[in-house]
């Protein structure tokens, strides 16, 4: 790894854990001019995650994270458990400090993990009924999985909704799954862009915005001068950690007043729908099985309108309508 690649590499981490998402991350190699490995290619959310969880920084290796198929024609495919994979520590230099890379990973899975306990069952508290706004319920019949609407539940005259089988639900996402895989080029990018030119064309307080933006642009070139300089031995170590210090202070006040001037929703939604981009294309088009940890990746609720068609939102807040 040449030094400007070390340098954009601390970069990133130094930038994460003072408390930059991945999105915005990307956002300031692209303005600094930054090249990818890719010539041509832009920085983004899903590349800046690869890096954060990529343990050669530290100078360990995870062997066999893809493998070759067996027959003819032969394909590379990620290692998804098919392949035995072997860790190994020590194998190069580092260039991340081991305890930094522990921070971020930490920082990574608080940010993931849910606020409340997991329910006990996949789709508790995630059916919402469209006729009356109550949440569905697990009921078993018959040796069967229903769900149903907890006021129709109660008294049937309350709300018309009837009971749905669980392997209804298990197989309309199925088909949504297939959908966006098949599709995410055309569904899910072109909303990741015009939620991008959304965020870019916003008028409240957008001189002051970009006045900001620029700021944070200039204050992160300065932290890879500072970085680069200190990586190469030629500024001493306290001086460095000061100044560092001190442009991470500036940025937080800068963040805060742009927080104060603008709602993140955007800047939200970007990132999520990058996430769920990375996790949609990254999956078989077709599912065998009903896959619980992918469903609660990709769905913040399902809404059911009446009993021939059913809504999921997903995690970007985008709606999809499957019929049944």
């Amino acid at each position: 790894m040449n030094p400007l690649e070390s340098t954009v590499v601390g970069y990133i981490f130094d930038q994460y854990l003072a408390g930059e998402n991945t999105y915005k991350i990307a956002t300031q190699l692209n303005q600094l001019g930054i090249e990818t490995r890719v010539r041509g290619a832009v920085w983004r959310a899903s590349a800046i995650k690869y890096i954060l969880k990529n343990e050669k920084y530290i100078g360990d290796s995870l062997l066999q994270k893809s493998y070759l198929t067996d027959g003819f024609p032969f394909e590379r495919k990620p290692n998804r458990g098919e392949k035995t994979q072997y860790y190994v520590e020590h194998t190069h230099p580092a260039i991340i400090p081991k305890e930094n890379y522990q921070r971020v990973q930490n920082l990574m899975a608080r940010k993931t993990q849910p606020s409340a306990p997991p329910e006990k069952y996949t789709f508790s508290k995630k059916i919402r009924c469209g006729e009356c706004g109550h949440l569905f319920k697990r009921r078993l019949s018959s040796g069967a999985t229903y769900w149903i609407c907890y006021n129709h539940y109660e008294n049937k005259d309350n709300c018309p909704t009837m009971p749905m089988a669980q392997a209804t639900l298990e197989q309309a996402f199925l088909r949504l799954h297939q959908k966006l895989r098949q599709n995410y080029q055309t569904i899910l990018a072109p909303m990741q862009e015009q939620l991008t030119t959304l965020q870019q064309r916003s008028t409240a307080q957008q001189t002051r915005i970009a006045e900001i933006d620029r700021e944070i642009t200039d204050i992160g070139r300065q932290s890879m001068i500072l970085h680069r300089l200190h990586g190469q031995g030629r500024m001493d170590a306290a001086f460095y950690y000061a100044q560092s210090q001190n442009l991470n202070q500036q940025v937080n006040v800068l963040r805060r007043e742009r927080r104060n001037l603008l709602e993140n929703a955007e800047d939200e939604s970007i990132e999520q729908t990058a996430t769920l981009i990375d996790t949609i294309k990254n999956r078989p088009e077709r599912l065998e099985f009903f896959d619980s940890e992918l469903f609660h990746s990709t769905v913040q609720k399902i809404i059911v309108p009446d009993q021939s068609k059913m809504q999921f939102e997903l995690i970007n807040g985008l709606v999809v309508t499957e019929q049944l």
